[in-house]
Formats: C-alpha cells, sequence, structure tokens
C-alpha cells in the first residue's frame, strides 16, 4: 500500500459550545472550528465545528450555512429545512464515531450573526432542533466565534462515478453530476480531494430518489491500492440516500487509483476502480447494510 505525505492546510482558530437535548449519549457540545468559507457557486457561507474524535467514543459536528450578505452584525436569520431557502439559514448536527455517521438535519431554529468578511471573522449565537427519522435533538445556547477562513476549491468535473450497490439499496448508480472540490482537515482525516456525485430523480416523479456517492483522498496521494476502514486515514468512501436521510461510512474494501489531479490545482485526471461495504445504524439500533461493487471513477475537470 501506498503511503502519502501531508503538508499542513490553513488554520483557522475560534470556539463552539452549545447544549444538546434530546440526545440519550451526549449533552454538550464544545469543539474548535474547522470550517469557514464561501461557497461562491451557492453564495452562501459554509462553517462548521467538530468535537475532538476520542477512539470508541461519540464525537459530534455542526454545520451552519448562511446566505452571503456580505458584512453584516446582529442580523438574526431563520433556520429552515428547505435547501438554499432565500435569505434563510440551514443548519446540522451529526453524532458520530469512526464507524458510524447519524446526520440531522435541522427543520426550525434562528441564528444571529455578525460577520466581516474583511478581516475574516464571524459570530454565530444559535438554536435549532434537527431530526434524524424519528428521532430529534435540540441545540441551545449555541455560541461559535471563529477567526480566519479555510481554503477550498470547486471545480464541476467530467466523467462519472459508477458502481453496483445491494442489500439495503439496490441501484445500478450512474452519476448524473460530479465535482471535485478540495477540504481542510476534519477531525481526523487530514487536508484531502474530495470526489462528489449524485444520481437523482425528484418529486413529483411517483418514485423520487436522491444517491450520493462520495470519495476522500488524502492530499499527496500517489496512484496505488488502497484499503478503506473506518478510521483509514488515506482514503474515505461514503453512499447517502438523502431522501431517507441514511449514510453509510465504507467499512471494507479496496481502491486502486490510477491517476490523481493535482492538489493545488485540481488539474489532471482522476480514475480508479473500488469496492467497498458499509453499514449504517438508525435511531431505533437497526443496522442497514450495503455492498457496493463494479465501482469505477473517471473524472476530470
Amino acid at each position: 500500500m501506498n503511503k502519502p505525505n501531508h503538508s499542513k492546510a490553513k488554520l483557522i482558530s475560534g470556539t463552539c459550545t452549545a447544549v444538546v437535548e434530546g440526545d440519550a449519549d451526549l449533552k454538550r457540545f464544545e469543539g474548535p472550528p474547522i470550517h469557514f468559507y464561501l461557497d461562491e457557486d451557492r453564495n452562501r457561507w459554509f462553517i462548521s465545528a467538530l468535537t475532538e474524535p476520542v477512539p470508541f467514543e461519540y464525537h459530534q459536528q455542526i454545520e451552519l450555512i448562511l446566505p452571503n450578505e456580505g458584512h453584516v452584525i446582529e442580523k438574526t436569520y431563520e433556520i429552515v429545512k428547505e435547501w438554499g431557502a432565500q435569505g434563510k439559514a440551514n443548519a446540522s448536527w451529526v453524532k458520530r464515531t469512526s464507524h458510524t455517521f447519524q446526520p440531522y438535519t435541522a427543520s426550525s431554529g434562528s441564528v444571529k450573526v455578525t460577520l466581516d468578511r474583511a478581516e475574516e471573522t464571524v459570530h454565530l449565537i444559535f438554536n435549532f432542533k434537527a431530526e434524524h427519522g424519528t428521532r430529534v435533538v435540540t441545540l441551545t445556547k449555541g455560541d461559535m466565534k471563529v477567526k480566519g477562513t479555510t481554503k477550498r476549491r470547486m471545480t464541476n468535473a467530467t466523467g462519472s462515478v459508477t458502481c453496483d450497490i445491494s442489500d439495503a439499496i439496490n441501484r445500478n448508480y450512474r452519476s448524473m453530476e460530479t465535482a471535485l472540490t478540495t477540504q481542510p482537515a476534519s477531525g481526523s482525516f487530514p487536508a484531502h480531494i474530495s470526489v462528489w456525485s449524485q444520481e437523482f430523480v425528484p418529486a413529483p416523479d411517483p418514485n423520487p430518489f436522491d444517491y450520493r456517492v462520495v470519495f476522500n483522498f488524502a492530499e499527496a496521494l500517489l496512484p496505488g491500492t488502497y484499503n478503506f476502514s473506518p478510521d483509514n486515514r488515506q482514503v474515505r468512501a461514503f453512499v447517502f440516500d438523502l431522501n431517507r436521510n441514511v449514510a453509510w461510512p465504507s467499512e471494507s474494501g479496496t481502491i486502486t487509483l490510477t491517476s490523481m489531479p493535482n492538489f493545488e490545482t485540481l488539474e489532471g485526471p482522476l480514475s480508479g476502480v473500488y469496492h467497498f461495504t458499509g453499514t449504517a445504524t438508525l435511531t431505533d439500533g437497526t443496522k442497514l447494510r450495503i455492498e457496493v461493487k463494479n465501482g469505477k471513477l473517471n473524472i476530470e475537470k
């Protein structure tokens, strides 16, 4: 197996605290910010924080997504479930371990924002209710202060992500949209290139679906064969069923990369073949397993 060299991503500083209500295991959020950047395609700010990952224990992530309205001082935005609603904010809370991933999407709440783009600072005071299936948590007394922005590049990409998914999902997945991004270090995973892909049919189709297959490749990763595992710091993969709000992180399997793009510019092809398995644990303890076979990556900026 090849081993990459890692360089440091741009660091940001700050704090984030909140009270977590309604979860049996977690009562408080306290951790540093990990992302603060403007997605220029969507014209929205993405700001998130992560508690320190501890082996074999739960950790958490909070993300808030805000309209870009320039310099704002103590402006309050309503938090809604509808993605990208004009003049509104979105939020989420994630409960996770090294091998489980439970995303809770905010359905209501508010966030008071003071944001200075020139100084690269933001202060958020927030509360929101979030849902994962039938389970509900409420985050109160949320307070996040961030100094510095994270470097992120994104480009729409040509090519495709394909695979055959079985068990909890039965689909010959063929991506309809793809994108490449660079992301700073997040939790235990270093700075990386992220491959995003989507296959979807929206309502009012009688059988709507929205699947995503996503890969993270550590900075400076070389072509070669790598094993998937819950704590791998070189390669990770995820399958998302957005309609059911379920995520499957890769647990086992391999990926053979035959080419990788330049990390700084995203120039050059990204290609390879892969297979992996994953298990999602629902709020009632039910475990859903998937197997991904015959996977192919063929993407270029």
